[in-house]
């Protein structure tokens, strides 16, 4: 669960997860990290081990927990930091012309 909750929060820009997509690298990194831990918690190697069953299922919470936090997250920037509103072209101008 550490290492599936945690690496999923890498993706966490400003607007919805998907809004940015992260680089090529992050990906693969994070793919085969995530790989290899949830081979060992499977299998067990210096743990007893969980099985596919229970994997998944872990699997399965942190994905939904992702999506639930992302929407609260997008939720607070919409409450804390609103954007700007402008009103027509008028709001573009510098000022210089009065």
């Amino acid at each position: 669960m550490l290492s599936v909750a945690g690496h999923l929060t890498i993706f966490r820009p400003a607007g919805p997860f998907w809004s940015i997509r992260p680089a090529r690298i992050l990906l693969i990194a994070v793919c085969g990290a995530q790989t290899i831990a949830t081979l060992i918690a499977v299998y067990g190697l210096f743990m007893t081990p969980l099985g596919w069953t229970w994997a998944a299922a872990v699997w399965v919470y942190a994905v939904v927990w992702f999506l639930i936090s992302d929407r609260i997250k997008i939720l607070a920037y919409r409450i804390l930091a609103p954007a700007k509103k402008t009103s027509g072209p008028s709001a573009n101008r510098t000022g210089s012309n009065r």
